[in-house]
C-alpha cells in the first residue's frame, strides 16, 4: 500500500491486482495477469513517485506503470527476480530488496547493480530514516544500515537481544523521538536508539 497524488491510495496484490482507491471511495480495480505483458504477477511491494506506480513482483521483477492508464511502461529484470521490497529515498535512489539482496537504479545505464556491502540474502523489508539512513533487513541475518553518502554499511549488533527475533524483523519504522521500531518474528517490538 502507498499513497498517490491528490488523496489516491495504491494496493497491490498477490493474486496479480493493482488498485487505485480515489478519495471518494471509489476503486479502480485492475487484473494485471490478464494482460500481455504480464500471467502470473504475485506482488510483494508497491511504490509511487511523479506519476508511476512501481510494482515489485516475486518472481518478475520491476514493472514500472503510468499511474492515469495503468498502461506498463517498463520492466526491469533485476538479480534473481524475486523482488520483496521498493524504496523510493529522498535522495532520489530507487532500491529494490530481492532475496538476493540489495539492487539499486543505476540511472546511467537504466539498469539495476547489486548494493555487494550488503549481504546476499532475502531482503524482508526496508525503511528510510530522518537523517537517510537506509535499514535492511535480511530475514535469518539481521539489521544492516545503510548510509546515504555511499555504500558504507553499518551492521546493527545484536547486544541485549535474546531469542531468534532480532534475525526475522519483519517491519520497520520511526517514532517521533528518532528511535526504530522493529516487528520481529517471535520477539515482540524491539526498540533500537540509533544516536546512541
Amino acid at each position: 500500500i502507498c499513497a498517490g497524488d491528490h488523496g489516491i491510495v495504491w494496493t497491490a496484490s498477490e493474486n496479480g491486482y493493482l488498485e487505485k482507491i480515489f478519495p471518494d471511495g471509489r476503486i479502480l480495480s485492475v487484473n494485471l495477469n490478464q494482460n500481455e505483458h504480464s500471467k502470473n504477477n504475485t506482488y510483494q511491494s508497491i511504490a509511487y513517485s511523479n506519476g508511476k506506480v512501481y510494482a515489485a513482483e516475486l518472481g518478475g521483477g520491476l514493472s514500472v506503470f503510468d499511474s492515469e492508464s495503468l498502461k506498463l511502461l517498463k520492466k526491469y529484470d533485476i538479480g534473481d527476480n524475486y523482488c520483496s521490497k521498493i524504496l523510493l529515498t529522498t535522495q532520489n535512489e530507487t532500491l529494490v530488496g530481492t532475496s538476493d539482496g540489495l539492487f539499486r537504479l543505476d540511472s546511467a545505464s537504466d539498469t539495476f547493480k547489486r548494493i555487494s556491502n550488503i549481504p546476499h540474502g532475502f531482503v524482508y523489508t526496508m525503511y528510510e530514516d530522518r537523517n537517510g539512513n537506509i535499514w535492511i533487513s535480511l530475514w535469518g541475518k539481521g539489521i544492516y544500515i545503510l548510509s546515504p553518502y555511499g555504500d558504507d554499511v553499518n551492521v546493527l549488533e545484536a547486544s541485549g537481544c535474546e531469542g531468534v527475533g532480532f534475525t526475522k524483523i519483519s517491519d520497520l519504522c520511526e517514532d517521533t523521538d528518532g528511535q526504530i521500531l522493529a516487528a520481529s518474528s517471535g520477539d515482540g517490538l524491539l526498540i533500537f536508539h540509533p544516536d546512541k
